[in-house]
């Protein structure tokens, strides 16, 4: 067992790999969607 690879960074680094690549794009999309969202609502808040 490699002692560098032994934490919860490379842990999550393997199982990103496993994933689809269109799960991270999702997460992306879902990501933007909010950023737009909440932008979006300061900037109509701003306007009052």
């Amino acid at each position: 067992m490699l002692a560098h690879a032994d934490n919860v960074e490379a842990a999550g680094f393997v199982s990103h790999l496993k994933l689809p690549h269109y799960v991270d794009f999702q997460a992306e999309l879902e990501l933007l969607k909010r950023l737009r969202q909440e932008f979006s609502e300061r900037q109509e808040a701003r306007n009052e």
